[in-house]
């Protein structure tokens, strides 16, 4: 399936071979106007282009940026070609088309639509829009073309047929096409030929991946079908005399072939009828800087910190603004301990912490990605702060940990700015003071910073994470990380409250090296050798922030004392822990599709949308119930029929409230709760409280996962317990950014299968409950994983989000390096086999984290493609009800240690970056409201009823885990 991989740098290399290095510079640079029709895969083109220099005369602009007028007279002078993208909708309608129809009416400049391009192309000269008789989206099919050997064809040294892929749900009438155009390339739709060699073919090219073929022909040159027949479509057409070309299928996808080549041909083309109609000298002038500044991926696209000499991320150390170090310290290994939730019990969440706990736990040993744990909490002497954030109002709320200046919290307004800026803004005030990364030197209670060493090659660190900023972006912050996203009215009415985003300033952490068996202690230290807290130089947020250097010794001596303490008490051994085996089991009965969700219609609310599901006396209510859940998937596919969007990820969630005795807190340690009341007092009004972590505990257990996470914020009563399988992004010290997206799952074989007849041999006579039985689990476990990898519906699922998230870096990085270095690889969880992809990038220099967040924020795993369009239609789909947590992501965005990494000049002061895909996950919001969320992602494949199926199955990665928490504290007794 990676046939963009294999096959197009291939090309590259053929190009090298025949010396045409020289001739490819001339060709690409030509100064090339893409016009964005807001779809998510326009920005793979610029992956085409084989380097930063080539793009300098490449502009994207989005089709209703400028007027007509002001375009062709201001704008298209400047450009030799225009490439008009794919997109969401018709050609036919104005809103979705924008200016590209005016630029189809021009008679000389070369012009290349693509998907809608192509359906434009049709439409202006005669041609009829139609729905297309096979919906095509993220599937590969033959393509047949006869231009393999002219120089004038899209398709010159291009094979026929080859594979590309297709997004499409409408085509041009193959039946009704003008005199004017040409058809140049077509492909069956016959679904009854087979062809394994091409199967084959592909496969041994793509090395463990995985292929999308829906239309299997041979191979062989000699055959090609002729688009007479009724069966065939449209995908090439040519203008008889104007430099117009159009492509139905995306050149640029991941799994498409020789879209390098189509690219090359297209401004080979270009050139020769510059030549020949203007007399135009290749390569000329550059684009003024004028023109490229137009571009919506500028260098300045978002706000950020600019990389020059006069940023004071660069200034000496020695600069008078730096007032921070990041201190750290290895502990020695007999310190060591393997149950790190021992830990956070008796040592993390026991202190007072006015601002929160967290724990960036991974929680999946062994695992490649679990390498590291990290947690921490908010004393008083830590000098920390939390914030969360409303996106309707725009409201910021700051906590601080420490209120001697009698400032516990403020609140403002940011109506100039969004979170993102404020966020950008806060994390740069502090990189700027960070003097350095200095490591303890076995040394104990001193004052004297100068007994440390700094960090060296020979001490390297082994994990990014330098404190900073540890929370959660909310699904709702979309509003402001998708520009042109249109708020809905009704979104301002629900009643499921809870922060858009919100964030804990850790200024401490315990660091867990699982794979060395170490742990490392870090501290965010002011720099106040005289510790004077009410140094104006130490203020930010204008209160000091951090460790005093004789508060920071303090906490480590006290930290291993506690450590040493655990160690000689054995209390590891002593945890209690949950029956795993069999009462786990059990509650994943009681929550079997069955008896999760009640299919009948009947509702309890007013608006008849939701209904009650009692399982063990604790009700939860899906927003959407079975029946209108159904109904917003037909909804969904009757967009996707119509071209609005390829894949739309629908969600819902199911809601609980806690028995009127029973919060559900922190038992011991945290003092105050929002608005200074006392835990005690609380009680007494509201029950028991059960400890969040005691319920984590069940939750890491039953359903271990690499991107697990608990966090807890007191002051807006939020707990939420993460166990997600799939990582978001993370962002290394040397500015390549990877993202992992996850679609495709089908459940575990769990149990016994020695009497359900799914082998080839029939039933069994019995079952010897041990190694016979264990054999036929792990043969049906492996059928399961064929049928997924072999699922043509899941595989289209994942490659849309692929190439949705190559065009979300193609913004943030330098395209030329977006990289797919594992496509749709299984990954086993302890419920589910799953398709993960891995795609990286190098950033560009101009961006620091928070603002790369913004950039592909939200999740396109979660959201579908095209990505804005998509959230729009979901809006209305799931009845403007907020998502809240769900969907967002959950992690941290790192200080910057103060020294310069990268190759090629990765930027000083960005810092690092690792968040999750808020999925997997229980929110708990003032101690007694429960919500877990589950969905899907449909295509207009997708059968309603598994999808339902999909849902309770997701939903069952963490539910039953609460019901045995419940079940074992007896709540309901």
């Amino acid at each position: 399936m990676l046939s963009y991989l294999s096959k197009n740098n291939t090309n590259n290399n053929d190009n090298n071979d025949n010396n045409e290095n020289s001739d490819k510079d001339i060709l690409l640079s030509l100064r090339t106007l893409i016009i964005d029709n807001y779809d998510s895969y326009t920005f793979n083109l610029l992956q085409l282009w084989n380097s930063k220099e080539s793009l300098n005369n490449v502009v994207v602009i989005r089709n209703d940026q400028f007027s007509w007028i002001e375009f062709k007279e201001n704008i298209l002078p400047y450009f030799d070609n225009i490439i008009i993208s794919p997109g969401p909708g018709s050609p036919e309608n104005n809103t979705d088309f924008g200016i590209c129809k005016n630029i189809l009416e021009l008679d000389n400049i070369p012009i290349l639509g693509i998907c809608l391009g192509h359906q434009g192309i049709g439409l202006t000269f005669g041609g009829k829009v139609t729905n297309a008789k096979r919906i095509m989206h993220g599937r590969l099919s033959s393509i047949n073309h006869d231009g393999s050997f002219n120089p004038n064809s899209l398709f010159y040294k291009i094979p026929s047929p080859f594979l590309a892929v297709r997004y499409h749900s409408l085509v041009i009438d193959n039946k009704e096409l003008s005199s004017e155009l040409i058809i140049s390339a077509w492909c069956s739709e016959d679904e009854n030929e087979k062809n394994n060699d091409l199967q084959e073919c592909s496969l041994n090219a793509i090395n463990n991946s995985f292929n999308i073929i829906d239309t299997c022909n041979d191979t062989s040159n000699s055959i090609k079908l002729s688009i007479k027949e009724a069966n065939s479509t449209i995908m090439g057409l040519q203008h008889v005399v104007k430099p117009i070309y159009g492509v139905q299928f995306h050149p640029e996808s991941i799994c498409t072939e020789h879209g390098f080549q189509i690219l090359r041909n297209f401004q080979s083309i270009s050139r020769e009828f510059l030549i020949k109609t203007r007399g135009i000298s290749i390569p000329h002038q550059k684009l003024p800087e004028h023109i490229k500044s137009l571009s919506v991926v500028p260098k300045n696209c978002f706000k950020s910190i600019s990389d020059n000499s006069e940023n004071p991320t660069t200034a000496s150390s020695s600069s008078s603004s730096s007032s921070y170090k990041i201190i750290m310290k290895i502990l020695n290994k007999e310190l060591w301990i393997d149950d790190s939730s021992l830990i956070f019990q008796k040592i993390v969440s026991v202190g007072k912490s006015k601002c929160g706990v967290w724990w960036l736990d991974s929680a999946k040993l062994p695992d490649p990605q679990s390498r590291f744990s990290y947690m921490g909490s908010t004393p008083t002497i830590s000098n920390s702060f939390s914030t969360s954030y409303d996106t309707l109002s725009k409201k910021l709320i700051i906590t601080y940990s420490n209120n001697k200046n009698n400032k516990i919290f403020s609140e403002e307004k940011l109506s100039n700015q969004t979170y993102w800026d404020w966020m950008s803004e806060t994390m740069q005030q502090f990189n700027q003071r960070i003097i350095g990364l200095r490591v303890l030197n076995g040394i104990n209670d001193t004052n004297d910073m100068n007994h440390m060493n700094n960090m060296n090659d020979n001490q390297r660190i082994p994990f990014d994470f330098r404190l900073g900023m540890v929370g959660y972006f909310g699904y709702e912050m979309k509003r402001e990380s998708l520009r042109s996203y249109q708020q809905h009215h009704d979104q301002s009415s629900s009643v499921y409250k809870v922060p858009d985003a919100a964030f804990i300033f850790a200024t401490q952490a315990i660091i867990f090296d699982h794979v060395e068996k170490r742990i490392w202690l870090a501290g965010l230290v002011r720099n106040d050798l005289k510790d004077s807290n009410r140094s104006k130089n130490n203020c930010i947020l204008d209160i000091p922030l951090g460790y005093s250097f004789k508060d920071f010794i303090s906490w480590i001596n006290l930290t291993e004392k506690k450590l040493k303490k655990l160690k000689q008490s054995n209390q590891s051994n002593q945890l209690n822990q949950p029956n795993q085996l069999n009462q786990f089991k059990q509650l994943k009965q009681l929550c079997s599709i069955q008896n999760i969700i009640k299919t009948s219609s009947t509702s309890t609310n007013k608006n008849n949308k939701i209904n009650n599901v009692n399982i063990n006396k604790l009700n939860f209510i899906p927003d959407l119930i079975k029946d209108l859940y159904l109904g917003s998937i037909e909804k969904a596919q009757s967009y996707i029929y119509e071209g609005q969007s390829y894949e739309i990820c629908l969600t819902t969630q199911f809601r609980a409230s806690m028995p009127k005795q029973v919060v559900v807190g922190i038992r011991e340690g945290i003092g105050e709760r929002g608005g200074g009341r006392r835990v005690e007092e609380e009680v007494k009004e509201r029950g028991e409280v059960l400890d969040i972590f005691e319920l984590y505990q069940y939750i890491r257990t039953n359903n271990p996962a690499p991107f697990s996470a608990l966090i807890h914020f007191p002051t807006e009563d939020l707990s939420i317990f993460s166990s997600s399988p799939e990582k978001f992004l993370q962002i290394d010290n040397k500015g390549v950014i990877e993202m992992k997206p996850i679609k495709g799952t089908i459940a575990r074989a769990k149990g016994c299968f020695c009497l359900r007849g799914d082998g080839d041999d029939g039933d069994v006579p019995e079952c010897d409950k041990g190694v016979q039985c264990e054999m036929n689990r792990k043969k049906d476990d492996m059928r399961r994983i064929n049928q997924l990898i072999g699922d043509v519906k899941e595989q289209a699922e994942n490659l849309m989000i692929v190439d949705l998230i190559r065009n979300d870096l193609s913004q943030i990085c330098l395209p030329h390096t977006v990289k797919v270095p594992s496509l749709m690889k299984i990954e086993s969880y302890e419920t589910v086999h799953q398709l993960v992809t891995t795609v990286q990038g190098n950033l560009r220099n101009d961006l620091d984290c928070v603002n790369v967040i913004r950039g592909c924020f939200p999740p396109g795993s979660m959201t579908g493609a095209p990505k804005l369009r998509s959230v729009q239609l979901l809006d209305e789909l799931e009845d403007y009800i907020p998502r809240g947590v769900y969907s967002g992501c959950l992690g941290y965005i790192s200080l910057h240690d103060g020294t310069t990494t990268g190759e090629g000049g990765a930027r000083r002061g960005r810092g690092t970056a690792k968040f999750n895909v808020i999925i997997r996950t229980v929110v708990i919001k003032d101690g007694k409201e429960i919500s877990i969320g589950a969905g899907g992602a449909i295509v207009y494949l997708s059968n309603r009823e598994s999808e339902w199926k999909e849902v309770l199955l997701k939903s069952q990665s963490v539910l039953p885990s609460v019901l045995e928490f419940m079940k074992d504290k007896r709540i309901f007794q």
